[in-house]
């Protein structure tokens, strides 16, 4: 949610591929699970629950210092970072540039 002048709300949306061994034909060639890459099953439970253990802690570590505390942790793990990107969401391709700090998006349909 938006208002003129700043941002009431934001929604952000995380998946995790844990046990799921088959996917639909556009993500086919590049998905993967814990369960794909392991041949192992895996309870849920507990790796939400590290899942939010480590979201918490960084979270806080955000509101005490700000994103600059953050960035470098983000950057270590950021395999595509300054690289164009496209993502495939069952149909719809969209092309991602990071350009001044900002993301670019454009449709590639």
């Amino acid at each position: 949610m938006a208002e003129a002048t700043y941002v009431k709300a934001v929604v952000i949306g995380i998946g995790f591929n844990v046990n799921t061994t088959a996917f639909p034909d556009p993500i086919k060639s590049g998905a993967a699970s814990l369960a794909s890459l392991t041949g192992k099953q895996f309870a849920l439970a507990p790796i939400v629950q590290q899942f939010f253990a480590s979201f918490e802690t960084l979270y806080a570590l955000y509101l005490s210092e700000g994103f600059k505390r953050i960035r470098p942790l983000w950057e270590k793990r950021a395999l595509n970072l300054g690289k164009q990107i496209k993502v495939v969401s069952l149909g719809d391709a969209f092309s991602l540039v990071r350009h001044w700090g900002l993301m670019i998006t454009a449709s590639c349909n």
